[in-house]
């Protein structure tokens, strides 16, 4: 009946985004994203979206958050300067990796990319069948 939004008292000054992974491909609701948010109170949430629409948001502890990061952030290095560089001459990107305001994408044809991301998206859903 109403379409206005509902508003939000959230301060965002209060949530940063740690990392995020983005699927690019695909139908726009059915698009996966992982986002590793924190607060300046030391509260740590992974949000699981399909496309605009969270479908789960699960509260981590600081040493699991640590576990998830440091997952994370191997990866991310291994991306970035352990394996080789796309070197096709047009990159249809697959998924987006942010963390600490560096980006990286991931073309089709990447095998062993893709494989490292498979792997990392399977142990990030692990933690939406965690309540």
């Amino acid at each position: 009946m109403n379409d206005i939004p509902k508003e939000s008292n959230e301060d965002l000054r209060t949530n940063t985004k740690i990392f995020e992974l983005v699927q690019l491909t695909g139908k726009a609701d059915e698009k996966i994203t992982f986002a590793l948010q924190g607060s300046n109170d030391q509260e740590y949430n992974l949000e699981m979206m399909m496309g605009e629409k969270i479908q789960k948001v699960v509260r981590l502890s600081s040493s699991t958050m640590k576990e998830v990061d440091q997952k994370f952030v191997d990866s991310f290095f291994q991306l970035s300067f352990v394996l080789a560089p796309f070197q096709g001459k047009s990159c249809e990107s697959l998924y987006r990796l942010e963390m600490r305001g560096e980006k990286i994408e991931v073309c089709s044809g990447e095998e062993s990319k893709l494989t490292l991301i498979n792997a990392l998206l399977n142990f990030l859903r692990q933690y939406q069948t965690k309540d």
